[in-house]
């Protein structure tokens, strides 16, 4: 049944490429053939749904498609894990893939599991959409033919697929026969655009046209094509077209990191034709994008190019882009590589003739040019046996060598040849060290210092002479080991070894210099950032000091063995002496103060020398004086006496006033910094470390000395006691609770922050003299007092250091650690406090933090605002490294910068948190709303936990992946738990030389908590992450596991991603997994060691075997036995003299495990024989002479063997060359084997009965017999409008005797030579098939002429035909010429057509006297009044039917008529009821209808009474079509329908009381009926019924057998009785009286009893029956997909009725409407309420004269175009809040009133103000919110 609606659906396409139809004519008719094939679909999809009684059994999904499961997959005999996939068998599956594609399932995956056959199917691309294409297409081997993709839209791509995106994946495919045309795109065979796919293993050899990129694989390539082929002609028709063998174009492409990656097209050739501007072998134009390019690598073509910039491989090729290993035909394309280059790279790529590429050069350039990488080889070509004239990619094909010697190539290496040794061009191998104790080996990787031929590795030994006899040693030369690279300076000789090539390059040798310099760089110690070596003046010569880092430093890491210095007055002419420097010596060191000049000389292990350049040397007058061990000397900075005093007791005294000191950093000491009355300013960051100590005084009398600058302080032993502090920006910070001691001094600002006061001091103001405020956690203008003691009740103005002797006072901030409570005053205390511990810290009150925030490094601390808030004054960022933190109840106003350690957020108000992704999962948030999280790097995803997803408070819905991954802020979130979780963890698994893209996906089960304890499942796909490799493949037994992203099919949940998934590899399956071999030996000879290659039996891309083995039974048999390391068993059998030894046995066990596929095992058993054995000599063989074969029928003895002539087979002694003479014959030569059989036995007798039988079996070949069609027998048949017949016979010739074989004729028919009524002596037969248990012996010869008929088949004429009467309107006003095709009204397939004179009755003198020539009807309709009908009747005669009447009904009014489309008819989508259902039951197909013009004019086709119930005898019913428009008169008609009878079933029967008599009969009076209708009137006739008794006693009886029954009653035709098969129940018990004896006087018979009359059940039953009266008033739901008109003349549509949930879409309001439209909440029929939930497209579209419209609060959905174009609609009211985006259609609101009010629901405002933008609405228009109050249940 299926087969034949598919017929139907697609029969309009039959005849779309016949010769000779002209355009306009061939346009209208595949219009028409669409709205056919449309209306046919949706009636083939409803009859395929329809309940026939269990008779049909369809499984299938919605679209037609089966997935494949682990249950079901070997019903589809499929090799690999295609769990998941959609399996497409037929073009019915692959068109149903396609559109489930394009309907927005883009990731979905798919298997063929045949070849299909395209022809005559229309065709939409895979992927048409902007999503494109993500899956999986595996064509698992087969190919898709005659497929016809021809588009002539704008921007309509053509191929198999439309666009390719990242991630999906298109192979082993062919595509064959094929037509792509598009004339404004993109168009390829396999795929018109590749985003970022991949298209591997496929080929095509159809015609490819494009307009723009053309490719025989991809048109416009933008992903990765390998091992691909094409034959197919390709064109691109634009003026600047490109036309590839293989792609159009190939680019590079951003990916969804927006990273743009490289492309390539490799192992890929073409041997069709490119046509276009651009035209090239493998790609017609090669790109770059964003300085990324592509790859074009091991390809060629043996294609011609036409075109203005052709290339044999590429037409043009741009920055970046390189070419690989190429080669293309020069004797069928006269050109280069390429023709065009800017800027790209093309490497050992060249044309050749047809000669060299069957020479085999073209398969040596292909795989690199280098004889050593044969192992690698991808292309293959046999030279020699069987030649290649071109390469192929099949490794049973020879591998291809160049032989140098004779410049030819062979399948074979030549001879080894020595190896070339050569530095690499522009190297010599020197170099400078300054390190006497480093060796530096040279590389040993090719073209960094050598160069050498072959994959091979080199050795490097050293030598200290050029002949390479004295080998380095650590004496010689510092070398590690003896021969190792040197490290001292000087000359040395490196030789270098390159390692043999086996089988191409010897091993070979060559010397090499080698020189090390020495130098060691001397140069000034920079402090401070000076440009000289500085002294400060003392009036005496200072030596230059000389440790290393004081004053100079040298590279160098040992101490100098002498040091010589000269100093000059300028750059090396003039040398210092007494006169000019001061120096006591001429070039010795200067003591006046000025600029000099130094010169160091340094000598290393007493013989390697290095000399500074010139040295600024410099002395000036010192700032500071520097104090230690009694011992006082002036420095020139601050920063040199600091270093210098570094871990010493010294004072420093000001000797100036000091400015810019660079950054100082102390370590240890104890210092003492006098500022002497100086200021000491703009001192930059100085670091005092936590062995320092540094006091900062003034010892001046005026205590004016200043200090401005900032310190760094680490150290608890700072202190201030005296001077000027200036430091109003706070520049003083503090770590590890270090404090700076306050004793003394002026200060600009003090804070608790960095100072510490002693107990007896406190701040006093500057100017009021008073103490400072405890509200003041730093004090302004203040200095140092000594302090009073103060009275906690009266003194309220006490200072903020004596604060805390408050014994009240507890704090702001409580700490709890391990129970005990602690309170500090500042969150800065609590943090320092908790650092390192486990704590909790409590807020006690609001407050705002004033300074700088300690780095949380450890411990475990919980922060709980305690529904507080914290703000910042100034320093507002805390910082969390290393320590684990939660943060909960509060506003916290403070940046948290998290970098290690472990964040978690609970809940509360935040600024901003920042993050760092080096530590991944460092923060996680189950709650919070954030204003801003920065993300320094990584993404905001690794924050939540599984179930947890933000939420923008701005936009009302979840952020998208993308948005998370990609934005670097997320500003306005708030932290949701979204309630869903994994209930099934999905499942990834492959083997082990899969990618992991490759690798099949099992979705996971995704649950989602909708509230009030209830959850759903959700639908929806599943992707790897970003982060995931899927080039990787996977290893066995290396745990790799991955990170999945669920995206929600519904909108209104976010992503989830599933982390930790684990990859699951397995081993291939190998094609054998076991062997069984056998062996005998005579027991007193025994053998010599046998070997058997064990690796051959093993696939031959296995990798590492490992083999275990072990002997059983009489295994004292074997002498010995062993498996060598490259698989070969050896085995030896010993000799015996027991003749009890004699059927010994004894089996060795092999198993071998290997890396990438399963275990195989072997087995050999030997045995020991009393006789010798007789074997095949090496190299002969058993076999046919002249390779004869069997025709089924014959026997064996007709096949010869080959024990004579020049291929004898000769039979040894085993273990000797010996010839044993014998006879060779078949086992059995009568045997006649049929076609399954492959091999038969045969069996050697040796002449010598010492030698024991050899038996075997050897191939043979048995071809089934021929049989031929002589005749065949038709049935006669009723003319059908075909010329097809049954068969009932088919006579074959050539059937062996006993056979059993036919022709199969269950399903064929022939055809006639003609389609008309008569009859016919010869039929053609079509492709037969052979039936039988037999068939497979036999083929059959198909007959290509007519057959005879054993009888004449006789077509007789149709019968019954009636066409549908005619139906003229005519305007009443004019008059109106009227010609009719009477030809078009006939069926097409009439024949001939005699008509008899047109007959008129009615009123019919307004019309003249019709008349019909040349199948045209003509008559003239004069004007006239209105109403007038009549009719005219023509008799036809036809050649294929019975003779038929034409009737036309007329009329005049003063509408416009309207009829149906020509060619069309009204269709049902299904035409068949059970009686007693409702006409309404039966919806239309769709339908045109046009005016006289032939214009389509809209309405709505209805039933002329939808509540009709029609008995059986009804054949068509009446419907009415009502224009929209009432410009336009009703359309009237009838269409067949067909009314089936109702089942009805017996429930009971009454049967008569009787006396015994022998029988098990009795009377039935009555018999109650269930299923009757009220009011109807129908039963059982009781005429001479009589049932059957279960025995023939007398006694009580409670059922009774009932025979065949019949109906009775007026309604009895629309009933159908199911006749009883089992006992039926009596309404009574039925009593057999026992018979009377003859002693006792006869009784009268008691008179029967009359029954007591039923008493009615409520609500009544039927008169005879127990079935209850059906009340009129029982509802009856219409069936989904029925349009109706309802009760307030609007017309409304089904949307669902499944017995529990009645809905309804608005289709159309009633004519004429106008004003305000209230949609109504619900619409009832027939005592349904259907609630109306949807307003469909086009509702109300140009509806102008409507001004109110009220949308009711059910409504989930508003189609496109709704509302569009009222414009005179300003005010609408949505009651309803279920809209979103999706639901609402584009352009709904379109073209209303400028100023139109949209009341929305309040809580929606926001949301649908952004609903109603995207659908039409505009600035102008206003949306107001109402309250809408819910309706109570």
């Amino acid at each position: 049944m299926v087969i034949e609606l598919r017929k139907l659906v697609f029969n309009g396409a039959i005849c779309r490429n016949q010769s000779g139809m002209k355009d306009k004519k061939r346009k209208q008719e595949k219009d028409m053939r669409k709205r056919i094939a449309a209306g046919l679909l949706a009636f083939a999809l409803a009859f395929t749904a329809m309940d026939f009684g269990g008779l049909v059994s369809i499984q299938a999904n919605a679209a037609g498609l089966v997935q494949v499961t682990e249950e079901n997959q070997s019903n589809f005999h499929l090799n690999g894990d295609y769990a998941g996939y959609y399996a497409i068998a037929d073009k019915e599956d692959l068109q149903a893939f396609a559109a489930k594609v394009n309907a927005g399932e883009n990731a979905v995956n798919a298997v063929l599991t045949a070849d299909i056959d395209m022809t005559g199917e229309d065709w939409t691309p895979i992927g048409d959409t902007n999503d494109g294409y993500t899956g999986i297409f595996d064509g698992n081997g087969h190919k898709i033919s005659k497929l016809v993709c021809e588009r002539t839209g704008d921007k309509q791509v053509s191929g198999l697929f439309a666009v390719l995106m990242e991630n999906s994946v298109v192979k082993n495919l062919g595509v064959e026969n094929g037509v792509f045309t598009s004339s404004t795109s993109a168009a390829g065979a396999i795929a018109a655009k590749s985003r970022l796919g991949k298209v591997l293993n496929c080929w095509n050899n159809g015609k490819v046209t494009a307009h723009d990129f053309g490719g025989g694989i991809v048109g416009s390539s933008q992903g990765w094509i390998e091992s691909c082929k094409n034959s197919g002609s390709v064109k691109a028709t634009w003026g600047w077209g490109r036309s590839g063998g293989i792609a159009g174009e190939q680019v590079c492409d951003m990916n969804s990191s927006k990273q743009y990656v490289r492309t390539y097209i490799k192992y890929c050739y073409n041997t069709g034709t490119a046509d276009g501007y651009y035209a090239g072998g493998i790609v017609a134009y090669q790109g770059y994008k964003n300085q990324e390019a592509c790859d074009i690598i091991s390809c060629w073509s043996d294609a011609v190019m036409t075109g203005s910039i052709t290339g044999g491989i590429v037409g043009s090729l741009d920055k970046g882009d390189t070419i690989q290993n190429c080669v293309f035909n020069t004797d069928r394309f006269k050109g280069q590589v390429y023709n065009k280059n800017q800027n790209g790279s093309v490497k050992d790529s060249e044309g050749m003739t047809t000669a060299e590429f069957a020479s085999g050069k073209a398969t040596w350039v292909l795989n690199g040019k280098d004889n050593s990488l044969a192992s690698q080889a991808k292309w293959f070509q046999n030279l020699e046996e069987n030649p290649d004239a071109y390469p192929v990619m099949d490794g049973t094909h020879g591998k291809v060598y160049y032989l140098e010697e004779n410049d030819t190539y062979s399948n074979h290496p030549g001879s080894m040849e020595k190896n070339e040794i050569s530095l690499v061009s522009g190297t010599q191998i020197e170099r400078t060290s300054d390190n006497l104790s480093e060796t530096k080996p040279l590389s040993l990787k090719k073209n960094e210092v050598f160069n050498w031929k072959g994959d091979g590795a080199i050795e490097v030994d050293y030598y200290l002479d050029e002949k390479a006899q004295i080998p380095t040693t650590a004496e010689n030369s510092g070398a590690a080991k003896k021969g190792g690279a040197p490290a001292l300076p000087g000359q040395y000789y490196v030789k270098v070894t390159a390692l043999e090539v086996e089988d191409f390059y010897q091993e070979t040798s060559e010397i090499f210099s080698y020189q090390i310099n020495f130098d060691a760089e001397i140069q000034m110690e920079k402090i401070a950032g000076s440009k000289s070596i500085d002294y400060a003046y003392t009036g005496n010569p200072r030596e230059l000091s000389f440790e290393k880092g004081r004053k100079i430093t040298w590279s160098c890491e040992e101490t100098p063995t002498s040091v010589k210095t000269t100093y000059y007055k300028d750059r090396g002419s003039v040398l210092t002496n007494a006169e000019n420097a001061g120096a006591l010596t001429e070039g010795g060191a200067p003591a006046d103060k000025g600029d000099y000049y130094v010169k160091v000389e340094m000598t290393f292990r007493e013989k390697y020398k290095s000399e500074s350049d010139y040295l600024l040397y410099k002395i000036s007058d010192g700032e500071i004086e520097v104090t230690m061990d009694g011992h006082s000397e002036p420095y020139v900075t601050l920063t040199e006496a600091f270093r210098d005093t570094e871990g010493k007791t010294a004072q420093m005294k000001l000797l100036k006033n000091i400015e810019s000191v660079r950054e100082v950093e102390v370590n240890s000491g104890n210092l003492i910094l006098d500022l002497n009355g100086y200021r000491l300013q703009n001192l930059k960051r100085t670091t005092l470390n936590q062995d320092a100590s540094l006091k900062i005084t003034d010892s001046s009398e005026t205590q004016t000395g200043v200090f401005y600058g900032t310190l760094l302080v680490r150290s608890k032993n700072i202190e201030f006691a005296g001077g000027i502090y200036e430091n109003q920006s706070n520049s003083y910070f503090v770590y590890n609770g270090a404090k700076i001691k306050v004793s003394g001094g002026k200060f600009d600002r003090v804070s608790k922050e960095w100072a510490e006061l002693g107990e007896e001091l406190c701040l006093v103001d500057n100017e009021t003299n008073e103490k400072q405020p405890y509200a003041e956690t730093s004090c302004m203008n203040v200095h140092v007092e000594a302090c009073k003691k103060h009275d906690y009740e009266q003194d309220v103005q006490y200072c903020v250091w004596c604060h805390k002797k408050n014994p009240d006072f507890q704090g702001y901030v409580r700490i709890t650690v391990n129970g005990v409570e602690t309170y500090v005053d500042t969150l800065k205390e609590a943090l320092q406090y908790a650092n390192g511990k486990e704590a909790e810290i409590t807020f006690m009150q609001s407050m705002e933090n004033t300074g700088s925030l300690p780095t949380l490094k450890s411990g475990k601390i919980t922060l709980d605002l305690n529904q507080k808030s914290l703000t910042a004054k100034s320093v507002d960022r805390i910082y969390i490294d290393g320590a684990e933190v939660t943060v909960k109840n509060g506003t916290f106003d403070i940046v948290i910068a998290q970098r290690s350690g472990k964040l978690r957020i609970e809940s509360g108000d935040f600024r901003q948190i920042g993050y760092w992704d080096s530590y991944q999962n460092s923060i996680e948030m189950t709650g919070g709303n954030f204003q801003n999280i920065v993300l320094y790097s990584g993404s905001a995803e690794n924050m939540l936990p599984q179930g947890y997803a933000f939420y923008s408070t701005e936009d009302g819905r979840f952020l998208s992946r993308k948005e998370v991954l990609t934005q670097s802020d997320l500003k306005n979130v708030e932290v949701r738990n979204t309630g869903m979780s994994c209930e099934t963890l999905p499942q990834i698994s492959g083997n082990v030389e899969q990618t992991l893209q490759e690798y099949t996906l099992i979705p996971g089960v995704i649950r989602a908590d909708t509230g009030n304890g209830e959850s759903t499942l959700l639908e929806g796909t599943w992707s790897f992450t970003e982060k995931e490799n899927l080039e990787v493949i996977p290893e066995l037994e290396k745990r790799l596991i991955c990170d999945l992203v669920f995206t929600p099919k519904d909108g209104n949940y976010p992503y989830y991603v599933v982390k930790g998934v684990e990859v699951h590899v397995e081993k291939k399956t190998p094609q054998q997994t076991a062997f069984h071999e056998s062996a005998s030996y005579i027991y007193t000879k025994g053998s010599g060691t046998v070997f058997v290659d064990l690796r051959a039996k093993l696939p031959a891309d296995k990798k590492e075997d490992y083999y275990s083995y072990s002997a059983a039974g009489d295994e004292q048999i074997f002498d010995d036995y062993e498996i060598t390391r490259n698989g070969q068993l050896n085995y030896k059998v010993k000799d015996f003299t027991d003749r009890s030894m004699i059927g010994k046995t004894g089996t060795i066990h092999v198993r071998v495990t290997m890396k990438n596929y399963k275990d195989v095992s072997y087995d050999l058993t030997v045995t020991l024989t009393d006789q010798k054995k007789v074997v095949l000599k090496a190299g002969s063989e058993i076999k046919v002479l002249q390779d004869r074969k069997l025709t089924y029928g014959e026997t064996l003895s007709n096949l010869q063997l080959n024990l004579e002539g020049k291929e004898k087979a000769v039979f040894v002694e085993q273990g000797t060359d010996t010839q044993i003479p014998g006879t060779l014959a078949w086992k059995d030569g009568t045997q006649r084997p049929d076609t399954s059989v492959t091999s038969a036995e045969w069996i050697f007798t040796p002449d010598d009965v010492a030698y024991a039988k050899a038996e075997g079996s050897t191939a043979i070949t048995v071809e089934p017999k021929e049989l031929k069609v002589l005749a065949a027998t038709a049935d006669d048949k009723v003319y059908d409008g075909t010329a097809y017949v049954s068969f009932s016979d088919i006579v074959l010739e050539g059937i062996e005797e006993g056979d059993e074989v036919s022709a199969d004729i269950g399903t064929i028919r022939g055809t006639l030579k003609d389609v008309k009524a008569g009859n016919y002596t010869s039929v053609t037969l079509p492709e037969l098939r052979l039936t039988g248990k037999d068939k497979e012996n036999y083929i059959l010869v198909q007959p290509t002429d007519e057959i005879p008929l054993t009888k004449a088949v006789n077509v007789a004429k149709s019968s019954g035909l009636q066409i549908e009467e005619q139906n003229k309107s005519y305007l009443y006003l004019k008059d109106q010429e009227e010609r009719i095709s009477l030809r078009e009204i006939l069926p097409v397939d009439c024949g001939n057509a005699q008509y008899a004179a047109p007959e008129m009755t009615g009123n019919m003198e307004y019309i003249t006297e019709p008349s019909i020539a040349d199948d045209i009807l003509s008559y003239t309709v004069k004007q006239g009044a209105l109403d007038r009908k009549g009719k005219i009747q023509i008799k036809v005669t036809t050649e294929n039917y019975e003779d038929f009447v034409i009737t036309f009904n007329l009329e005049c009014n003063d509408q416009t008529p309207v009829r149906l489309q020509e060619g069309t008819e009204v269709t049902l989508k299904k035409d068949t009821l059970t009686y007693g259902g409702l006409l309404s039951a039966l919806e239309f197909s769709e339908a045109e209808f046009v005016d006289e013009e032939g214009n389509t004019v809209e309405g709505t086709l209805v039933w002329k009474d939808g509540t009709q119930r029609p008995d059986t005898s009804v054949t068509s019913a009446e419907w009415i079509f009502m224009p929209s428009d009432e410009a336009y008169a009703n359309a009237e008609g009838s269409t067949a329908i067909k009314v089936n009878a109702k089942e009805l079933t017996v429930t009971k029967a009454t049967a008569r009381n009787r006396k015994y008599d022998g029988t098990n009969q009795v009377a039935i009076t009555e018999v109650l009926l269930s299923g009757m209708l009220e009011g109807d009137e129908v039963s059982v006739d009781l005429t001479d019924l009589h049932g059957t008794l279960k025995d023939k006693k007398a006694g009580e009886y409670t059922s009774v057998t009932l025979p065949e029954l019949t109906l009775a009653g007026k309604d009895k035709a629309n009933y159908r009785l199911v006749q009883p098969v089992t006992e039926i129940p009596l309404t009574k018990t039925v009593t057999i009286e026992t018979p009377e004896t003859p002693e006792t006087p006869e009784t009268p018979e008691t008179p029967e009893t009359p029954e007591t009359p039923q008493k009615p059940s409520d609500p009544g039953t039927k008169p005879g029956t127990s079935e209850p009266i059906q009340k009129p008033s029982k509802p009856e739901y219409l069936k989904k997909g029925t349009k109706f008109i309802g009760p307030d003349n609007n017309q409304y549509k089904v949307t669902c009725a499944d017995g529990k949930t009645f809905t309804v879409a608005y289709l159309k309001p009633k004519k004429g409407v106008k004003g305000t439209v209230n949609i109504p909440d619900s619409v009832t029929v027939n005592q349904v309420t259907y609630k109306v939930t949807e307003i469909a497209a086009n509702a109300f579209k140009n509806q102008k004269k409507i001004r109110k419209v009220v949308v009711p609060s059910g409504v989930s959905r508003i189609g496109k175009k709704a509302f569009y174009g009222c414009k005179n609609l300003k005010n609408i009211t949505v009651k309803t809040t279920k809209l979103t985006k999706k639901r609402v259609g584009s352009k709904a609101f379109s073209g209303i009133h400028a100023k139109a009010v949209i009341k929305v629901p309040k809580k929606k405002q926001s949301a649908y103000k952004k609903i109603l933008k995207a659908r039409g609405v505009t600035k102008k228009e206003k949306v107001q919110a109402i309250k809408v109050k819910s309706k109570k249940a």
